[in-house]
């Protein structure tokens, strides 16, 4: 019987010690494809977010996204929570460069991007400690690194043989996402919307996949089951690939973690690297 109890805090301890110094830094690359209903030739997009630098312990970021900086990709989309704290700005910058060097970087803003959480306001939302971070630095560093930053607003350009229009809407989070923002009208091969927050991707329709972070897949999962996600997007539907408006929407675990909550179990931090191929392609 004494064993028995014994090993029950044991076991707890064996758990804690993974869940903090082991999974949170254990990163992976998930590959998924989806098919574009209009999309000409094969793309492949590479979906970085919530990297929150500024955390206590950032090289082990810094080596992951050096080793995702060479892997093939035609576009890197950011969605969100780039920094933790202003410290972070530009590390994070010099992390993003060699993705720039290599193929168009668009990016939205998060809600860490804008306000320093404390302990209170990381584990009670809306509470106590929250400052403004140094976002308009954050923002004017990204521009000179070559990064499109998108507030509720859009972007067309070619990639990998397709016409690309883009909308990203400014952190939904915060309440400075603009909902009314829609597609320009004009023919294009792929649609693609950008959100901080999964909820954001309700605004709009006739996409062909969205991305979106914010949640980190709850951190703690059961099997793919994330029960504690911020967002109506939970338990089955709170990460990877999943159905929204008629078309696709990834949601990332992300790579970072708020330095509050520097805990990960069954959620391994990633970027995501999709292939979306025309319907028609073998």
């Amino acid at each position: 019987m004494y064993p028995f109890l014994i090993s029950i805090p044991l076991a707890l301890v064996v758990i804690a010690a993974y869940a903090i110094c082991i999974e949170p830094f254990w990163f992976r690359t998930r590959r998924e494809t989806v098919r574009g209903r209009r999309a000409k030739a094969p793309i492949r997009i590479l979906h970085l977010s919530d990297i929150h630098f500024g955390h206590r312990v950032q090289w082990p970021k810094e080596r992951a996204l050096r080793k995702w900086s060479d892997l093939d990709f035609d576009l890197v989309v950011v969605t969100g929570d780039m920094i933790d704290e202003d410290w972070g700005i530009d590390s994070f910058i010099e992390a993003i460069r060699p993705f720039a060097a290599k193929a168009p970087v668009v990016a939205v803003p998060g809600n860490h991007d804008y306000l320093h959480y404390g302990p209170w306001a990381a584990y009670f939302n809306h509470v106590a400690d929250k400052r403004l971070h140094d976002y308009p630095r954050l923002f004017e560093r990204l521009s000179r690194a070559g990064v499109c930053l998108l507030r509720n607003s859009r972007v067309r350009f070619d990639a990998a043989g397709n016409s690309i229009e883009i909308l990203g809407y400014d952190d939904p989070f915060t309440g400075r996402a603009d909902a009314r923002l829609d597609w320009s009208g004009k023919p294009t091969d792929l649609r693609i919307v950008l959100t901080h927050t999964p909820d954001g991707a309700l605004f709009n329709e006739g996409y062909d996949i969205a991305f979106s972070g914010h949640t980190h897949g709850g951190q703690i999962s059961f099997f793919g089951y994330s029960p504690l996600t911020k967002s109506r997007f939970r338990g089955w539907h709170g990460a990877g690939i999943v159905p929204v408006n008629g078309s696709w929407m990834n949601i990332s675990r992300g790579i970072g973690t708020s330095s509050w909550t520097p805990i990960r179990f069954m959620c391994r931090p990633e970027a995501v690297l999709i292939t979306i191929e025309p319907v028609s392609y073998n």
